[in-house]
């Protein structure tokens, strides 16, 4: 029954969403791109990288009015190693209209929290956000996590948690959502109860909320009686290798790393045997001259 109704509904999710490629579709193909060469893969990204700054060229006002400021940015490349333009956060606020594809086809808004000032909203295309979704069930498959497995996300719980149609999606995802600015000595019993009734496949949510809930356990000497987890994915903030050991301990499954962000997804997963790994088919990352991710 639990995996029945989650098909059904990822089905319909596709439906009204009207993807030009569904997400499994996409997910299935990076199974197999996975084990690409490294000539393959970069020749796969240079045609993209070249796709896309034609669409960006000719669909989008912010570079089509800057030609001559970019133009030999934009010619065919031969390689992707060119430094291109950057667009910082304060250029993206300031022209979001101009940077808007108008002939995007079902666009998908995602936005920042603002924890580091003002907050960011994007707008990406449908294929982009059928990527988006897939490289997450590339990276669960990985762990032997079906989409449909029961899971738990520790997160800041908005009001769009609590609503009918919040709790339905929770409901039909087999999912508890526990709020991280809930968790202390008197709550932890119940959410501890909670999982280990629930029994949750995996357990995926903010670095510094998983690593209290584990303190939270330790300090109550309590354990989960089954092996019923199989990975815990913590994101968002960074993991270091001493939070990571003493939380395998007390859930008694492998901790898995994943880097990405609010408004563009995953970048970088970690797999079983410990090596993170960038989605390169639908991810281009470069580094500045501090070493910096861009």
């Amino acid at each position: 029954m639990e995996k029945l109704k989650t098909k059904i509904y990822y089905q319909l999710l596709v439906r009204k969403r009207k993807y030009q490629i569904p997400p499994s579709k996409l997910q299935k193909q990076m199974l197999n791109s996975q084990y690409w060469d490294r000539d393959k893969m970069e020749a796969w990204q240079l045609e993209k990288f070249n796709q896309l700054l034609y669409t960006a060229k000719n669909e989008t006002a912010y570079f089509r009015d800057r030609q001559d400021e970019f133009l030999d940015k934009f010619d065919d490349l031969n390689s992707i190693g060119l430094q291109f333009p950057k667009l910082t956060k304060n250029i993206i606020i300031a022209e979001a209209a101009s940077l808007n594809n108008p002939n995007r086809i079902e666009g998908f808004k995602h936005s920042t929290s603002g924890s580091t000032g003002k907050p960011l909203s994007v707008w990406v295309s449908n294929i982009a956000e059928a990527h988006r979704k897939a490289r997450l069930g590339r990276f669960l498959n990985w762990w032997g996590v079906e989409p449909y497995d029961r899971n738990v996300l520790i997160v800041g719980v908005n009001d769009s948690y609590n609503t009918r149609w919040g709790n339905f999606k929770n409901w039909v995802r087999n999912r508890k959502i526990i709020n991280v600015l809930d968790l202390k000595d008197e709550t932890i019993l119940n959410y501890f109860q909670l999982i280990e009734s629930f029994q949750p496949a995996y357990i995926r949510g903010y670095t510094s909320g998983i690593l209290q809930f584990a303190k939270l356990m330790q300090k109550l000497d309590l354990k989960f009686s089954g092996n019923f987890l199989k990975v815990v994915i913590v994101t968002a903030e960074m993991l270091v290798e001493d939070d990571r050991e003493f939380m395998e301990e007390i859930f008694q499954c492998k901790v898995a790393n994943e880097y990405g962000a609010a408004e563009f997804g995953i970048m970088a997963n970690e797999c079983p045997h410990g090596s993170m790994h960038i989605n390169e088919e639908s991810v281009l990352i470069s580094t500045d001259e501090n070493q910096n991710a861009i």
